[in-house]
């Protein structure tokens, strides 16, 4: 699968990353390459925390929030 855009995240770290996917999962994110392959962010493959990883998120897709019950209208600070 081809993937449009993409910006690198991480350049080949050790780690397992799951903080960085929460992270980009609610910044509204949902694809990304990890390690040559493109996968959703909400289903992850596990990864090794001691082996090197290649992460780029892809910037084809976003999620846009709708905005709470509330919140319309409301200015932001």
């Amino acid at each position: 699968m081809a993937l449009g855009r993409s910006t690198p995240v991480v350049p080949d770290r050790k780690d397992e990353h799951l903080h960085l996917f929460q992270e980009l999962l609610s910044k509204g994110f949902s694809r990304a390459r990890i390690n040559g392959l493109v996968t959703d962010i909400s289903d992850v493959p596990a990864l090794n925390k001691n082996k090197k990883h290649t992460i780029e998120v892809a910037m084809d897709r976003l999620r846009i929030k709708r905005p709470e019950a509330g919140e319309q209208g409301k200015p932001r600070a």
